[in-house]
């Protein structure tokens, strides 16, 4: 990971942690100290891609730290059932 990766990736989970919510990739140019969100951008869809990001779905250019994930593990197989129910997909 470059210096530039690990900077962009601990100032996404600092402010993750702060505010319960990603930085908008302008956001994140600006605490970067940056104009342009092409740098940021680049660098936020290789932390996704090296798995240190994830990609929220439905959300057009939103992400999280992929520490702030839920495991699956860690619920059970009724409450994983119950919650993919809910959201009317079925196994199979």
């Amino acid at each position: 990971m470059t210096p530039e990766m690990r900077r962009t990736l601990t100032l996404v989970q600092d402010y993750y942690a702060q505010h319960g919510v990603s930085p908008s990739l302008r956001k994140l140019a600006e605490m970067e100290g940056l104009s342009s969100v092409g740098s940021t951008h680049r660098r936020v869809h290789k932390l996704i891609e090296r798995g240190y990001l994830v990609q929220l779905k439905g959300r057009n250019n939103s992400f999280a730290p992929a520490s702030a994930m839920p495991n699956l593990a860690d619920f059970s197989d009724d409450q994983l059932r119950t919650e993919l129910a809910k959201r009317g997909v079925g196994h199979g």
